[in-house]
């Protein structure tokens, strides 16, 4: 996900994104979180990674499972809002993570990604 990311900004003129291990950890931490809970809801900050001053978010859950069928990147650009998260020029970091079942849809992905700086 990180790279359809990169290679999404760089067709839109926006520096790449660095990959970071603890936004990694957080997005993963907050995916198995939401399937657990099954919640779907954006993060509080005292979930998200705390080694940066300006966090971004972004969720999907897709039916499908696999990856390439799931991805939310398309659906993602089409939204105002996400899209204008996808391509900040604010943010440097990047990390993601994705997890299969939520609410009784064992077939369901349920993917976060944080953005940082």
């Amino acid at each position: 996900m990180v790279n359809e990311i990169n290679q999404v900004r760089k067709a839109h003129g926006v520096r790449s994104l660095h990959y970071s291990p603890s936004l990694a950890r957080s997005s993963s931490r907050f995916v198995h979180y939401l399937a657990r809970t099954e919640r779907f809801a954006h993060t509080p900050r005292i979930l998200a990674s705390r080694h940066f001053s300006r966090l971004g978010e972004i969720l999907a859950i897709t039916p499908e499972r696999t990856v390439q069928r799931a991805s939310p990147l398309d659906k993602w650009l089409r939204s105002p809002t996400h899209r204008a998260v996808l391509l900040s020029r604010s943010f440097r970091y990047i990390g993601a993570a994705r997890t299969l079942g939520y609410s009784g849809l064992d077939d369901a992905m349920i993917w976060a990604v944080q953005f940082g700086r």
